[in-house]
């Protein structure tokens, strides 16, 4: 069978087992694409705009009022919904691992769980409170693109700073690509692209 939805906004792989999650839900291959199913059981709402894997454990996170993080632990097979604050009105926009350290950027601001999603908090200090559009983990650095610039922590998310070497982007939409040893490529619409080898600003 074919990919179900063709609107595609995340692809997440583990092994032989590619994950795709789209307006229509989260569709499974491990036959590298040849073949797709459909596995949204648990999942209250299926516009999945971000996708994370962390060891056996699958993170999807919404686009529709209602839903929010839910993870799953057999492949998609299952899902529940995991509580990352009491407001339903919101984006997750983007979904990072590091260790059992789970990052989402959602349209109210930065959650982190340190238990590898079974609990939440939010975090500020040096972030901005809402449009947290794209987060990656490179290395130690850790990257956060908003509305507001490009932030950066070294210490797991816990403090936050600006990167002062590049302008505040034009776009909507920020994008990262990791590389090793700590580097990233930031594309912006407008801007193209920059790779980011050091960064510096702040106290983080």
């Amino acid at each position: 069978t074919g990919l179900g939805h063709l609107d595609v906004h995340a692809i997440a792989t583990s092994g032989a087992n590619i994950f795709a999650g789209t307006l229509g839900g989260v569709f499974f291959s491990n036959n590298n694409g040849v073949s797709w199913k459909p596995v949204n059981n648990g999942l209250a709402v299926t516009g999945i705009q971000s996708l994370a894997i962390n060891g056996s454990t699958v993170f999807a996170g919404t686009s529709e009022f209602g839903g929010g993080v839910f993870m799953s632990t057999n492949n998609g097979t299952s899902w529940k919904g995991v509580n990352i604050s009491s407001s339903s009105e919101r984006t997750v926009w983007s979904i990072a691992a590091l260790g059992n350290t789970i990052f989402a950027g959602t349209n109210t601001g930065m959650y982190i769980s340190t238990d590898n999603g079974i609990n939440w908090t939010t975090v500020r200090n040096g972030l901005p409170g809402k449009d947290i559009q794209s987060v990656i983990i490179s290395g130690e650095n850790i990257f956060a693109g908003t509305l507001n610039g490009i932030y950066f922590s070294t210490n797991e998310g816990q403090d936050w700073a600006v990167i002062t070497q590049i302008h505040k982007p034009k776009s909507t939409k920020t994008q990262f690509i990791t590389l090793p040893q700590g580097k990233a490529v930031v594309i912006d619409a407008n801007r193209g692209c920059l790779t980011i080898t050091k960064v510096t600003g702040g106290n983080a």
